[in-house]
């Protein structure tokens, strides 16, 4: 397939606007995730988003969107209306706007072919209708679904129209807009361990602060836009070398993975809060299998006795949520998996579960290791969801700290 794709970093024209389709975005069903996310692509290719916008799917709001384009030229990228169903609209109005019928290409009906018989599948006509496209238009391959996207360039212009799937827009925009070290206009540095109010102050001093761009994620930690223009990269780095994970956007899991991997050893994992997310993180990455060994989801008291060699007595005293309990789960998932290092996470993530002494949000962390014991205890205060998120970052940041001073 690779003679099919396109590189269309050498057609982008300013301005560049992003649209995206959907009655479910104007209702808040659902979040537009795409455009933010393409934006930050494009930014770092130099070439910054003039504006972003959500219409709905009624007849006629592609059309709207064609008709200022070509009035007004650049580039316009457009996600949404391209599936099998029949309120998927957008590549007829895109043939009424362009003036040209609509008309079966023979490299998008092979892809749909190809697809069809990798996956032992016989599809509908509706499937198969995605195969038309606007006369004079290029498919785009769409390596994670069978809706093609649509390219149409002209002089001074440059139309992409995507699939809404986020998963499929998002593969596809990576391969026609890739991120090689030639192409980047900056670089995306992870960091982790410090609050962003921290971070700001860290940098209120330091010679081109306002380049930089700053994106807080409760699950990944920082990232950090550092242009490769007008920053001195090598003293940012040395500043902020405490909580540097990466200067190359790996996630927080990746790097501990690599950390482990360069050192010959395993990881096991013991969950109780976070019922799995732990595990799920470090297994979301190609490769984890060579030094991930497993975990236990040690959800209620019993499977921590039996399962991890808590002592019920040290429950009963501490409680299931306490500094004890976590070095004694660390040190069961340890021996009983019979890895190098293992991690333990328990707390209440509410947004009931409160104790005395102990409000929803207070997490106990360990870690087990050659010759290390470690313990952290963290106040989170979000919601449910943002609390186990914040519990699995500071889970492997304490990881990541102990193996980067480990012998």
């Amino acid at each position: 397939m690779a003679a099919d794709r396109l590189d269309l970093r050498p057609r982008l024209v300013a301005p560049v606007r992003l649209a995206a389709l959907g009655d479910e975005l104007l209702r808040g069903e659902r979040a537009d995730t795409n455009s933010p996310w393409l934006a930050a692509r494009l930014a770092a290719l130099g070439h910054p988003v003039a504006s972003i916008v959500q219409v709905p799917d009624r007849r006629g709001a592609a059309a709207d969107l064609l008709a200022r384009w070509r009035e007004e030229g650049g580039t316009l990228v457009v996600g949404g209306g391209l599936g099998p169903t029949p309120d998927d609209a957008t590549r007829e109005e895109i043939a009424t706007g362009l003036g040209v019928p609509l008309v079966e290409h023979p490299r998008a009906a092979a892809w749909i072919r190809e697809r069809e018989a990798r996956l032992e599948r016989r599809f509908g006509p509706g499937t198969l209708r995605q195969a038309l496209l606007p006369a004079g238009c290029e498919p785009v391959f769409n390596p994670l679904g069978t809706a093609p996207g649509i390219c149409h360039a002209a002089a001074g212009r440059l139309l992409l129209v995507l699939p809404g799937v986020p998963h499929e827009y998002r593969a596809i925009c990576e391969a026609v807009f890739p991120l090689d070290a030639a192409a980047a206009a900056a670089e995306d540095w992870t960091l982790s361990g410090l609050g962003e109010d921290r971070l700001a102050g860290e940098l209120a001093d330091f010679p081109g602060r306002e380049a930089l761009g700053f994106y807080p994620n409760l699950a990944q930690g920082h990232r950090l836009r550092v242009p490769l223009a007008g920053v001195d990269r090598e003293a940012l780095a040395a500043r902020l070398a405490p909580w540097l994970v990466s200067q190359r956007g790996e996630s927080l899991a990746a790097v501990v993975l690599d950390l482990l991997r360069a050192r010959g050893e395993t990881l096991a994992v013991a969950e109780s809060c976070t019922g799995g997310l732990l595990g799920a993180r470090l297994t979301a990455v190609p490769g984890a299998s060579d030094v991930f060994l497993g975990g236990v989801v040690s959800y209620a008291d019993t499977v921590k006795t039996r399962l991890l060699d808590v002592p019920a007595g040290r429950i009963a005293d501490d409680g299931a949520v306490s500094e004890a309990v976590a070095r004694a789960m660390a040190r069961g998932a340890r021996a009983r998996l019979d890895g190098d290092w293992a991690l333990a996470v328990t707390g209440i993530a509410g947004p009931g579960g409160a104790r005395p002494g102990k409000p929803v949000g207070t997490l106990h962390l360990a870690l087990a290791g050659p010759g290390v014991e470690r313990h952290e205890r963290h106040q989170a205060g979000w919601d449910r969801d943002g609390n186990r998120d914040f519990a699995v970052r500071q889970a492997l940041t304490l990881l990541w700290r102990s193996l980067r001073e480990a012998p």
